[in-house]
């Protein structure tokens, strides 16, 4: 779905009495925050959705904070949420984390360039110390440093759920940092059958909406430490 405006709130009102919608993609709508809220209240109520894409929405920490609410105390359906491409900062990633380790249908995270820095990271880490359910995590472009990585390595040691982290273009993660999650990936991959855990240092293509010249030119190729 494009274009959806003033029409959203109504739409998500609506969905609260849906019982067939799997899949919901409200990709590149700028919603923002207010939209991003009002999703949220269709999810409070929702009890079919297993799909949600709001990535290039302009939905902040307000936005993502009122959906991870759903997510903690309301939704048990959702199993994928894309945030990419949202400025929902650390703010809006430690709300997430704490529905992350309360939430236990969520399976992918996708927060791709949505500048939570290594705040954020910490706050999703310690989520990941009590989550049993989420198997793919996307933090591609995030500013996340040492001390972020340094704390997702640790949830690492305690996560066995997970079996795909995203950490492309985050160039501050120094070769020091580097070396102990591909350790830690290579000591869980050992204890695997099969042996499925992986942490991704390159760019993944978008599952859904427009590829445009400018996500190309922010993720040109890396080459991997």
């Amino acid at each position: 779905l494009h274009r959806v405006d003033r029409r959203q709130r109504q739409m998500c009102i609506r969905d609260r009495h849906n019982s067939t919608l799997a899949s919901l993609d409200l990709s590149y709508n700028k919603i923002r925050d207010k939209g991003g809220v009002a999703v949220a209240e269709g999810l409070r109520h929702n009890s079919t959705l297993a799909s949600l894409d709001l990535s290039n929405n302009k939905v902040y920490s307000d936005g993502a904070s009122a959906l991870a609410d759903a997510l903690r105390h309301n939704n048990s359906t959702l199993t994928s949420l894309n945030l990419g491409w949202n400025w929902i900062t650390a703010g809006g990633a430690r709300a997430l984390g704490e529905a992350v380790r309360y939430n236990t249908t969520l399976t992918s995270l996708d927060l791709d360039q949505c500048s939570i820095g290594d705040d954020g990271a910490r706050a999703l880490g310690e989520a990941l110390r009590h989550n049993t359910t989420l198997v793919d995590l996307v933090l591609s472009c995030n500013r996340i440093g040492a001390g972020g990585a340094q704390a997702l390595a640790e949830a690492l040691r305690h996560n066995a759920a997970l079996t795909n982290l995203n950490l492309y273009g985050n160039n501050e993660i120094g070769g020091k940092e580097k070396r102990l999650l591909r350790s830690l990936a290579a000591k869980k991959r050992s204890t695997q059958s099969p042996p499925l855990f992986k942490i991704e240092w390159e760019w993944r293509l978008p599952t859904s909406g427009p590829v445009s010249y400018t996500h190309l030119r922010a993720h040109e190729t890396e080459a991997d430490l």
